[in-house]
């Protein structure tokens, strides 16, 4: 696919993932305002960042199969309208225990929006192109990531929390209109044997170069998350950061996944993508224990010891992201969303059970978050030694 289809078809897919990247991150200039609002604890406050990384696992994995066996297009609607209702039950929570539950939500449609995405680009394009066709959508989303906060901040001197929730609902249905108008099936229907799915689950477990990007994927992923659970509280309430300001800095590391992202397009010319990941994977490792030694030992930097090492970890991320992606998809046309889906659910998952870690062992310094990037990092490194050092799918 080459072309003004093929541009189009990014900016469609585009538009759809960067509703992961605003459910995310659109409130997180809130939290401070939601903790008082409902009255409740900044645990408790993190925690509905936490269940939507539940909620985006277990939609991945159901709706990654759902998309091999009936097609992308419908089961793409359907989980696009489950968001409108999901950020209409945020708005109107009026505890933080139904705004938990309807996080959940959320979390599960957004991110069954972003398994299709990901299986649909499977469906068009292979080898470069599709690490190119990936950076592409990761410039698309860095964009949201660079605005997203900025656009919480903007809208929190307009409206509350709730309203960043109703302007949620309203881009969902926007989605829905633009995917019904300009997004083709790609995926033609086939009646799939009894056991089929088992049997994809049996081939991906077995290739070597899967489970490396799932497991090194994932564990990348969570240094990302602990950050995104902790940066509100230590930016403006550890060093002093308005809204504003706290979006402009969460905004420089959207930029840098960009520059990082149109990088790994850049070098899937000439460099395998296995070799891309690991060097970004070393890089995220460094700039998560140069950010440990800042954060413990130069204090008297204040933001600046955490911000810059943070910088570096991101432009690592945001080089490592594509090529990671192409290699759990590039081998697996016939199954690319139940591919997709697992290795968005791994990187969820353990975003689910590692982004708390920092809150309970305390935001009132950056170390915390910091330890936890240092281990993720190093656990990722020797992971993905390990297992691309057993070889591809037998």
């Amino acid at each position: 696919m080459k072309g003004r289809s093929a541009a189009l078809l990014i900016a469609t897919l585009g538009s759809v993932q960067t509703l992961w990247t605003l459910t995310m991150d659109l409130y997180l200039p809130a939290f401070v305002q939601i903790q008082r609002d409902l009255d409740t604890s900044a645990a408790l406050v993190q925690v509905t960042l936490t269940v939507a990384f539940v909620g985006m696992a277990l939609g991945q994995l159901v709706t990654g199969p759902v998309s091999d066996a009936v097609g992308r297009r419908r089961p793409l609607l359907a989980v696009l309208l489950l968001s409108v209702v999901g950020s209409g039950a945020s708005a109107l929570a009026p505890t933080v225990e139904v705004l938990i539950a309807a996080r959940f939500v959320q979390g599960m449609a957004a991110a069954a929006c972003g398994v299709i995405v990901l299986a649909v680009v499977r469906d068009h394009f292979e080898g470069a192109e599709m690490v190119r066709a990936l950076a592409r959508l990761a410039a698309i989303n860095g964009v949201a990531i660079v605005l997203a906060p900025s656009l919480g901040a903007v809208l929190l001197y307009v409206m509350d929390w709730r309203g960043q929730f109703w302007c949620l609902a309203a881009y969902g249905l926007v989605l829905v209109v633009v995917v019904g108008l300009a997004l083709a099936e790609s995926r033609v229907w086939v009646a799939r044997e009894r056991g089929r799915l088992a049997a994809d689950y049996r081939t991906l477990a077995r290739d070597g170069g899967f489970r490396a990007a799932v497991v090194t994927g994932g564990l990348v992923w969570v240094g990302m998350f602990s950050y995104l659970a902790a940066s509100a509280f230590l930016f403006q309430e550890v060093y002093g950061l308005d809204p504003g300001q706290y979006a402009i800095v969460f905004a420089s590391h959207g930029a840098l996944m960009i520059v990082g992202s149109q990088l790994s397009a850049r070098w899937s010319r000439r460099i395998d993508p296995a070799r891309i990941a690991t060097l970004a994977t070393i890089g995220t490792a460094a700039s998560a224990v140069l950010l440990l030694a800042s954060v413990a030992l130069l204090p008297q930097w204040g933001f600046w010891s955490l911000l810059v090492p943070l910088w570096f970890f991101t432009l690592a991320l945001g080089v490592f992201n594509p090529a990671n992606q192409a290699l759990a998809l590039a081998p697996h046309g016939e199954r690319s969303g139940t591919a997709a889906s697992l290795l968005g659910a791994v990187n969820m998952g353990f975003g689910a059970l590692v982004s708390p870690v920092a809150g309970l062992l305390g935001v009132g310094t950056a170390v915390p978050t910091a330890v936890v990037m240092v281990v993720a990092q190093l656990a990722a490194l020797a992971a993905g030694a390990l297992l691309r050092g057993r070889g591809g799918a037998r």
